[in-house]
């Protein structure tokens, strides 16, 4: 019995490490120029769950004439989805650049939301806005509601992103008071870590 345990506990870390070089492949063959179809592959993946995470956060966080920060990312873009289709008269500062170009001519009229972008330099493999003018657009906002994407979860240590660029907005956002924050993850991002920790659990709580 302990024999056959292990033996599936070491098949498991070899499909993960797997799927982990699979998604690093795909990465490379993407490059830092794909831009949207980077995001539209990472929306593809696990449609049905981030939709739903998406419509829970819309309903549940987010009320009419709130000040929402919302970051970048697959699900997050989702997330500003809902939000234009039920939510009015919300400020939305984001540096998504899939959910401005997507959301913010289409659906900004009907909804009367204003829709701001933070501005900084463009990193094509996050479709999304990085570096010292998005840090500061985030600064200077005083946000109600604080959306942010996370690429790993471990619930000993914290909350997980990829680029150095993505630590410092996201280390920001975290730490803004008086507001709800919230870090959305679906089961994929769980017990997985990446290259830099930008929050910690234990300032956290489950929502």
């Amino acid at each position: 019995m302990t024999d056959h345990l292990h033996g599936g506990k070491k098949r498991n870390h070899i499909q993960e490490a797997l799927r982990v070089a699979r998604n690093a492949a795909e990465e490379v063959r993407l490059g830092p120029e794909a831009g949207e179809e980077y995001i539209n592959i990472k929306e593809g993946q696990r449609n049905i769950e981030k939709r739903r995470l998406a419509d829970h956060i819309a309903r549940k966080y987010v009320n009419n004439l709130d000040a929402v920060a919302i970051d970048a990312g697959s699900t997050l873009q989702l997330i500003v989805e809902r939000m234009m289709e039920t939510k009015k008269f919300l400020s939305i500062l984001t540096n998504n650049m899939t959910a401005f170009r997507r959301d913010s001519k289409r659906k900004t009229p009907e909804s009367s939301n204003e829709f701001i972008l933070t501005g900084g330099k463009y990193v094509a493999l996050f479709d999304a806005l990085l570096g010292n003018e998005t840090f500061n657009s985030f600064q200077l906002f005083h946000p109600t509601v604080v959306i942010i994407g996370v690429s790993g979860l471990i619930p000993q240590k914290g909350f997980f992103c990829h680029g150095n660029d993505e630590k410092n907005v996201k280390e920001l956002l975290f730490q803004k008071k008086d507001c709800t924050i919230i870090v959305p993850a679906d089961h994929s991002k769980l017990g997985k870590s990446d290259s830099y920790l930008f929050g910690k659990t234990a300032l956290s709580r489950n929502l």
